[in-house]
């Protein structure tokens, strides 16, 4: 799962501005999208620009009806409440760390995100996270 900015027109009154990593500050949308390891697409969103990645609750929940065992996700979306709700419907989240909400990984003291940081810091972890 990832988001991928959409820039919009600038005569667009519902486009929001925000901040994309490939694109800097951009006005749009993005779109949030769920793929199979095939690349079936299972569940999508779009969302403006200045919402954050972590903030689509929703699009979590549409995925309850499928079997997945691991979703794998970038540091964007290492969040407490995204790791509750996927633990709640019984699907492992995989993220990159995001240090910008910790010192350093000795100073993170979450139970979700310390089991995360174990997980991908073992050698199985290593390479499933770098598909």
């Amino acid at each position: 799962m990832d988001s991928t900015a959409l820039r919009s027109s600038r005569f667009d009154s519902q486009a929001k501005t925000g901040k994309s990593t490939r694109l800097g500050w951009y006005k749009g949308y993005k779109l949030h999208l769920v793929t199979s390891t095939d690349l079936v697409p299972l569940a999508l969103e779009f969302k403006t620009a200045n919402v954050y990645d972590s903030n689509c609750e929703q699009l979590v929940k549409r995925l309850y009806s499928y079997d997945i065992f691991i979703l794998l996700r970038d540091a964007a979306y290492d969040s407490i409440k995204l790791f509750k709700i996927y633990d709640e419907i019984s699907i492992n989240l995989i993220t990159d760390i995001n240090l910008r909400k910790a010192k350093s990984y000795s100073s993170i003291k979450n139970e979700y995100r310390i089991n995360n940081l174990l997980y991908l810091q073992s050698l199985i972890g290593e390479k499933i996270y770098k598909k």
